[in-house]
């Protein structure tokens, strides 16, 4: 599952701003982190908290490829 969606986040190494190379594990690691933080809520039981980390999420998982600006804006943080 990991490799799969980490997968996904490829084209997104192609839109990085100040263009650059990002270690190799940097889609595992983006998709772990997320997966971690869900099965964190699920196993305590905090299925309620779900739907509130979905901005944070998509920001974490985006900043390596679009900057801490426009992640935030794009996951609607302000």
């Amino acid at each position: 599952m990991v490799s799969h969606l980490g997968e996904r986040l490829l084209p997104g190494r192609e839109l990085r701003p100040l263009g650059g190379r990002l270690p190799e594990i940097t889609e595992k690691a983006m998709v772990g982190g997320v997966a971690m933080l869900i099965a964190q809520r699920v196993d305590l039981g905090r299925h309620a908290e779900l739907p509130a980390l979905g901005p944070e999420a998509i920001q974490f998982t985006l900043t390596p490829y679009l900057g801490t600006a426009e992640a935030r804006r794009v996951a609607l943080i302000e």
